[in-house]
């Protein structure tokens, strides 16, 4: 990535400079027209206001070309600083993805909400991208050898990930633009005959130097021009507003994929080729029809902008355009699923087998995250002290497999398990408008888990802890006895060891030392039961027992 960055700042440098003189020749030109326009009652200044009116729409059209050049490296470099950001962990102002539908159990793990996994790998601008990440995040097809495969030969791509990235505003949705490319040929056809011979009247004025009567044709032409713009004006809208999205949908694809998923991908790019070239075309004319001047002109003399809607409802297929949009959010998709080799350097290709292992696994979202392992397939309870690193233990499993599940790459220097679906009791808030206490909550999760009869990793954060100490070892100890006749691989992170003692059930435990009064601990799992507690050791370190007032 630097090396790009000082790449496309050499590059907007020189891009600048262009574009300066593009300006300059654009001024000193409209200035000669209008002076020319002014003096245009003697023959010889009529003679020259036509070459120096054309020469007007071709530095025109290079300023255009190379304002565009400008901005989209603009847009590149933007993208890398936000690669930066996201390396420095700064994601607030990012979208969290809570706004697309998902499953409890992402927000739970941080895969969606503030600070998460969402904001941290997604790089798409479309809805369609987002959900398609959300989905995959979702995933429990046994799909992980395709996703692999393109993910490793996309991630190679770098360049053309961030074009992706940059082509788009946010929050784009493709399938509304494309709706709307439904503006028939037959509304214009008609204005354009009228437009047809007005103009072979005002280049025969213009031949025999007749100005005045020239002027007169050009003013009725621009208002018949205009009269039809504004009479159809939510036609022509969503034409401009699909145009200038179908515009930014264009991109360089320079490799030959091998890859399932990509080959296919790029089967319909190809397909696209021609219709990249329509676009291309409709651009220089879109261009003249954003500037004052020659908008004014080129409707007084074409009517541009008629023009344009019959070439863009002629050339344009809706069905190629329409499955491009669809391979385009899947580019968007796979370019945040291959952000992680960006992010990170502890990556793994995660392997399906029958038994869970995961080998000095970290979480994506802590800063200098300590790795931890664990090689276990029935159910594990958990001990240790308050913050000694049990909840976010359970949440590093637990993205993880989501990233298994949907790319088939993992945090870790090994990651084999079964294809899992993840099921959560971790953050559960009470629901006062439909009568749900946290606690009922908890019961709703754990009753859900129970119910499924296919593979599932269930992870429990303090199990039960909404109710008193007898109700929740009865309870707990139900719960683990019917887990352990599932299919699943169980985590439950608790403060009462007497769970530790049920049958068949593995130990785990963190631990904290103190060192000059001071809580130490190594955020390491270790195997047997904890031994020791930190609560009344905080509430003393804040004040709540102990000291004078006690």
């Amino acid at each position: 990535m630097k090396d790009l960055k000082i790449q496309y700042d050499h590059q907007l440098k020189e891009i600048e400079k262009k574009h300066q003189l593009w300006i300059t020749l654009f001024v000193i030109n409209t200035i000669i027209f209008i002076f020319l326009l002014y003096r245009s009652i003697s023959i010889s200044f009529q003679k020259a206001l036509i070459p120096v009116f054309l020469l007007y729409f071709v530095i025109m059209i290079f300023t255009d070309k190379i304002n565009q050049q400008k901005n989209t490296l603009q847009s590149r470099l933007n993208v890398i600083n936000r690669y930066e950001a996201k390396k420095r962990y700064e994601l607030d102002k990012l979208d969290s993805g809570a706004n697309i539908d998902h499953s409890i159990y992402l927000e739970d793990l941080d895969i969606v909400g503030k600070h998460s996994l969402f904001q941290y790998l997604n790089c798409a601008n479309t809805i369609e991208g987002k959900r398609k990440l959300i989905k995959r995040f979702e995933n429990t097809d046994n799909d992980l050898l395709d996703y692999q495969e393109a993910i490793l030969e996309f991630k190679e791509q770098k360049e053309l990930m961030i074009e992706i990235q940059s082509n788009l505003k946010e929050d784009l949705s493709l399938k509304a633009l494309t709706d709307r490319m439904n503006f028939s040929t037959q509304k214009v056809k008609g204005v354009l005959l009228i437009d047809f011979l007005l103009d072979i009247l005002i280049i025969f004025s213009f031949c025999r130097m007749n100005v005045q009567y020239a002027c007169i044709l050009f003013v009725l032409h621009y208002l018949i021009s205009s009269f039809y713009s504004m009479y159809y004006s939510n036609y022509f809208k969503g034409n401009e507003d699909t145009f200038l999205f179908l515009n930014h949908l264009k991109i360089k694809i320079s490799t030959n994929f091998h890859s399932k998923k990509l080959s296919k991908i790029q089967d319909d790019y190809n397909k696209m080729i021609r219709q990249f070239k329509v676009i291309d075309k409709l651009d220089i004319l879109y261009a003249l029809d954003h500037n004052i001047l020659s908008s004014l002109l080129g409707n007084g003399f074409f009517s541009l902008r008629l023009w344009i809607v019959y070439f863009y409802n002629t050339y344009l297929e809706t069905n190629i355009i329409k499955e491009w949009c669809e391979d385009y959010s899947e580019l968007e998709m796979l370019t945040s699923l291959s952000s992680l080799f960006i992010l990170q350097t502890h990556i793994t290709k995660a392997e399906v087998s029958d038994h869970f292992e995961i080998i000095n696994g970290i979480h994506p979202l802590v800063i200098n995250c300590i790795p931890n392992s664990l090689s276990e397939n029935s159910v594990t309870i958990i001990t240790g002290s308050n913050m000694s690193g049990k909840t976010s233990f359970l949440r590093m499993i637990g993205i993880n497999l989501i990233l298994m599940n949907a790319g088939g790459f993992c945090l870790a220097d090994s990651l084999k398990s079964p294809i899992y679906r993840v099921v959560t009791s971790m953050r559960i808030q009470d629901n006062l408008s439909k009568g749900i206490s946290t606690f009922l909550g908890e019961l709703k999760r754990v009753k859900e888990a129970l119910d499924y009869d296919h593979t599932q990793m269930v992870l429990i954060d303090e199990i039960f802890k909404g109710t008193n100490y007898q109700d929740r070892i009865t309870g707990a100890k139900e719960v683990i006895h019917k887990l352990q006749d599932k299919k699943c691989s169980v985590l439950i992170t608790t403060h009462d060891f007497q769970l530790c003692e049920e049958k068949g059930v593995a130990n785990y435990y963190f631990k904290e030392e103190y060192i000059n009064d001071e809580i130490v601990f190594d955020y390491k799992i270790h195997k047997g039961i904890s031994n020791t507690s930190n609560a009344l050791y905080l509430m003393k370190k804040i004040g709540i027992i102990g000291g004078e007032n006690h």
